[in-house]
């Protein structure tokens, strides 16, 4: 009889272990947590990078950015400017005319550019027909900054005021193969300059969703 009972205690104890195995590979299936570098866009949320065409196992070629802004934020009060590079707490918000001064994290340290293309519905467009975006975007050459540039920073662009306002795609490609990018949102000039530090962190929460 002790016999068949530790065997039943065995065999319950092997199930349950089974079980919470099961359970724990769910959880590790869909519920880690990855990084937007790696996430597949499903959606796009402003403010967040998302790698272009990245293979399975492949170390991205930007691993993360920081955007400061020379008009909004400016105040050292909390700004939203000045912030370390990023995966998905990257100022977003800017207004035409604005310079947007380009902070990056990669290994790489030139022959990356960054364009501002209408913000693109289909990821799949930055694939297929990248180069046809082109024409009429605003770019600039990368370039990591030398070891006493006490700014730090690769480069820097802005959208005139010849485009309209709302939501754009900032895309770093390495030569003309797009590898990564930042969706924005651009507002009319001066349109932000007289909002708070506070002011600018609650745009930005209140607009960091996906975009419909």
């Amino acid at each position: 009889m002790k016999k068949v009972f530790a065997l039943l205690v065995a065999m319950t104890l092997v199930l349950s272990l089974a079980a919470c195995g099961k359970d724990a590979g769910s959880a590790g299936d869909g519920g880690d947590r990855l990084t937007a570098a790696e996430k597949k866009q499903d959606t796009v949320i402003p403010g967040v990078l998302y790698q272009i065409d990245q293979k399975e196992g492949e170390e991205p070629l930007i691993r993360a950015v920081s955007l400061d802004g020379n008009q909004a934020g400016i105040d050292d009060d909390d700004s939203v400017n000045g912030l370390e590079p990023s995966v998905d707490k990257i100022r977003f918000i800017f207004m035409l005319q604005e310079w947007i001064s380009i902070t990056l994290d990669s290994d790489k340290t030139s022959g990356l550019t960054a364009y501002i293309i209408k913000h693109q519905e289909d990821p799949e467009t930055y694939i297929d027909s990248f180069a046809s975006l082109l024409d009429d975007a605003p770019m600039v050459e990368l370039n990591k900054p030398a070891d006493d540039d006490s700014w730090g920073y690769w480069g820097e662009m802005y959208l005139s005021e010849d485009y309209p306002t709302g939501y754009y795609d900032l895309v770093f490609a390495n030569g003309l193969k797009p590898v990564a990018k930042v969706t924005l949102k651009f507002f009319g000039s001066d349109e932000l300059t007289p909002k708070s530090n506070d002011e600018l962190w609650d745009m930005m929460k209140n607009e960091a969703k996906p975009i419909e």
